[in-house]
């Protein structure tokens, strides 16, 4: 799979036949991501300047965090809840902040969500 695919569109894996795909809204994408409990998984999500990130990573992570807080934590969504999540990504070895309102989707487990609207 190449990285273009992957931005695009939800990626093909080759265990299609035992993959769950679900259509959810952004407040379901949300409490998905916020109910990994530091298991890892993938979001899609558009950044701030309009390009797009695929991030594989896990939240809940207190390593290198400076101060112990998550400094954007007080910005509010337009749905209620936190604007960013506060993701390790593995590959960078860095924090990202996800912003919830831009997710496209997320693979998690055996399941890939696909986020409508």
């Amino acid at each position: 799979m190449t990285r273009r695919d992957a931005l695009g569109t939800m990626p093909k894996l080759k265990q299609e036949n035992t993959m769950k795909r679900i259509n959810i809204t952004k407040e379901q994408a949300a409490e998905i991501v916020r109910g990994t409990n530091g298991k890892f998984f993938t979001v899609a999500f558009v950044k701030k300047d309009g390009s797009d990130r695929v991030i594989t990573g896990r939240t809940g992570v207190k390593y290198d965090l400076k101060g112990g807080v998550n400094t954007c934590a007080h910005i509010q969504s337009d749905m209620g809840g936190a604007k960013y999540l506060n993701v390790f990504g593995v590959k960078e070895r860095e924090r990202r902040n996800v912003n919830v309102d831009t997710i496209k989707w997320i693979h998690t487990k055996q399941t890939m969500y696909h986020v409508e609207g």
